[in-house]
């Protein structure tokens, strides 16, 4: 294992299996052999002080694929690496083998993984995977799929030692328009370190039914779901210990915003189904994903879980990068920021690990992915989990039972061909022993749209939702909305909507928000589009004795003048104020961009980002794709604070066998503000 400790003897083994992948044809069918060298270089200036930062980054790694049969296939993959930032260095040597036997009957895999990491203080980290699946899905019969995985470490320096487990099995089985499920799963991690035991089996069972009448005129969706969660906490010292504890949720919410800071998250219930092996039809293969969910009471939270489905092995080595927000709002309209201290990816769990690094008490949270990484393969969202803690001064094993019942049911009609009705109420009841703790969460809403003519139609919509719960008084919230959307031409379209907001705590109403907005789009000429919106509200917080009235005006021209060029600027200008009886305050906020795309070839492509406003940033790149495989990358980039970047990369592939891969950097940093003396004394 010491051979990963040298650059030289890596590179050395790799230049064997190179000549050995060209020399021989029958190797070279089975073997898949890669190298990537990466090496980078900054030097920050600022206040007339310079500094150097360096990094060379290494991987090479040897595959193996082979089909013994038809049905039986046995794969394998050597991979070396070697990371030095500076004066520290790490480097790893992972093996891993995977035998698949797959037939018309069943789908199977075995899977076995080694990791070893060397870390520059000496120590080493032993990393050893087991995972194992079994699916089936015979024509008119219920489908079967097992799933297994087992994950152990340990270190040099007995600084870590913990064992995970996570067992899956589901059946499903569709008779006619009635889908009949049911999951088990059991969870189990033992550090010894730590000295904490902990077991998390859960039953899942849910029937689901959904069918048309007269001619689809009448659509029926109705499902109804058990669930039975035990969480056991041991302490293994046989003292009292502080556990993890996943947190009940009345909803899950998602949308792609590229401004996570305001705005309201889209219902999604599948995503705290308990079901992490339902693909939830959301991917992270794209950036700003924010995925959430509302707690069913505010509570404090230090870890967040994002459950995955995926068949790219690589997915604990590529780089996200992750924020948290959460809001105390009852509508979940405006986020803070929450400061993420480590983020890293559970193989056995197949989960994110987001951890805040201070706690935060809130009753909505959600992660959002400000980066990805666009060589994965698909990445399936299948469930998000909040985590606190709990702790017992007393007791060295806690066990918590959950068991909650849910359902819903949506019910549309159109009576003509001009009119729509549709009424949707969902349930979700759950009760924690042994706090003798019962939450009681109904959600309903009815919407009534009418098509006047083919230029324009308007839309009632009636939303109620209210929870129960037994450690408080209850809260809900009514919102009225009457909207009208118009076309009258092909070049014309808008809407406009007025809504009615409310919330209540108790018998008692804490807040109301009247809002309306108008938007606008225009194609002006061929080439060129317009689109405008306008919003006013007033809010009226009773509970605080505060009136706000806030107002925003935003727009963006799209430009084309050529099939090679496309230029885009938006903009936002909004205004606030603030009443509270005694004093009066008002803010405002600016936000201007642009956005310049030129393609002069299929071969070329020149970007230009200018943000204006609130603060002026620059960014440039040029990304080539030249014939033979040769692709050229170049970024300028100038911050808010003055610092310019300067990088490029250079990618080549040579051959099936060999690629090369070059990147550089450049930054300077300049202080572009001056202090109010500096100012003064420039006259």
């Amino acid at each position: 294992m010491r051979i990963i400790k040298r650059a030289g003897t890596i590179t050395g083994i790799t230049i064997l299996y190179l000549l050995i992948g060209f020399f021989s044809k029958s190797f070279a069918d089975n073997l898949s052999l890669n190298g990537d060298i990466v090496y980078s270089m900054s030097e920050n200036k600022f206040a007339g002080k310079m500094t150097k930062k360096s990094s060379l980054s290494q991987v090479y790694s040897l595959a193996f694929d082979k089909g013994l049969t038809r049905t039986i296939r046995f794969s394998g993959n050597v991979r070396a690496s070697q990371n030095k930032v500076d004066l520290t260095e790490s480097s790893s040597i992972d093996p891993s083998f995977f035998l698949d036997m797959n037939n018309e009957y069943f789908n199977s895999a075995l899977g076995y993984q080694i990791n070893d990491r060397f870390l520059t203080t000496g120590n080493r980290i032993n990393t050893t995977s087991k995972n194992a699946t079994f699916s089936t899905a015979p024509a008119g019969f219920p489908s079967l799929r097992l799933n297994y995985n087992e994950l152990q470490s340990k270190d040099r320096f007995s600084l870590i030692d913990t064992r995970q487990s996570y067992i899956n099995a589901s059946t499903d089985y569709t008779i006619k328009h009635i889908n009949l499920l049911y999951n088990y799963a059991n969870s189990t991690l033992e550090d010894t370190i730590s000295q904490i035991k902990q077991e998390n089996p859960t039953h899942l069972g849910a029937v689901s039914y959904n069918n048309s009448f007269f001619d689809n005129r009448l659509n029926i969706n109705t499902n109804l779901g058990v669930t039975k969660s035990t969480s056991k906490n041991i302490s293994l010292s046989g003292t009292p210990q502080t556990f993890p504890e996943k947190k009940d949720a009345t909803n899950g919410l998602y949308a792609v915003d590229t401004l996570p800071g305001d705005g309201q998250l889209t219902d999604y219930p599948s995503l705290i189904d308990d079901s992490k092996s339902s693909d939830t039809g959301i991917d992270l293969n794209g950036s700003y994903r924010n995925i959430g969910l509302k707690l069913k009471n505010t509570d404090t939270i230090n870890t967040i879980y994002l459950y995955v489905d995926t068949s790219d092995d690589n997915i604990a080595n590529m780089n996200f990068g992750w924020n948290i927000y959460y809001s105390n709002e009852t509508s979940g309209l405006s986020w803070s920021f929450a400061t993420v201290s480590s983020s890293s990816y559970d193989e056995v769990n197949k989960r994110f690990k987001l951890v805040l690094s201070v706690p935060v008490n809130a009753i909505f949270f959600k992660a959002v992915n400000t980066t990805y990484d666009s060589s994965a393969q698909k990445i399936s969202v299948t469930e998000i989990e909040a985590i606190g803690s709990i702790s017992k001064e007393t007791n060295v094993t806690v066990e918590t039972i959950n068991d909650r019942q849910y359902g819903g049911m949506n019910l549309s009609l159109r009576p003509t061909k001009k009119t729509g009705i549709s009424y949707n109420i969902n349930y979700d009841q759950s009760k924690q022993s042994p706090a003798d703790r019962k939450d009681t969460n109904i959600n309903q809403g009815v919407v009534l749209s009418y098509a006047m003519s083919k230029y324009a139609s308007f839309f009632l919509n009636y939303q109620s939702q209210k929870t129960e719960t037994t450690l408080s008084k209850n809260i809900g919230s009514n919102n009225y909305t009457f909207s009208i959307s118009t076309n009258p031409m092909e070049t014309i379209n808008g809407s406009a909507a007025l809504s009615h907001f409310e919330s209540l705590f108790g018998d008692n109403k804490t807040s109301e928000t009247n809002s309306g907005n108008i938007n606008m789009f225009l194609n002006l000429y061929s080439g060129i589009d317009l689109g405008t919106g306008f919003t006013l509200s007033n809010t009226d917080d009773i509970s605080r004795g505060t009136k706000t009235t806030t107002n925003s005006v935003n727009g963006n021209l799209t430009l084309i003048p050529r099939n090679s060029i496309n230029i885009l600027i938006d903009g936002t200008f909004s205004s606030s104020t603030s009443n509270t009886g005694r004093e009066t305050s008002s803010s405002k906020s600016e936000t201007l961009r642009s956005t310049i795309s030129i393609t002069p070839s299929r071969f070329v492509n020149l970007v230009a980002n200018i943000q204006h406003l609130p603060e002026a940033k620059q960014n440039y790149s040029i990304n080539t794709r030249l014939p033979g495989s040769l692709q050229v990358n170049i970024n300028y980039n100038v911050s808010e604070t003055g610092a310019e970047t300067l990088g490029g990369s250079i990618y080549w592939n040579i051959s099936r066998y060999l690629y090369i891969y070059q990147n550089a950097k450049q930054k300077y940093e300049f202080s572009h503000r001056d202090t109010e003396s500096q100012r003064r004394a420039k006259g």
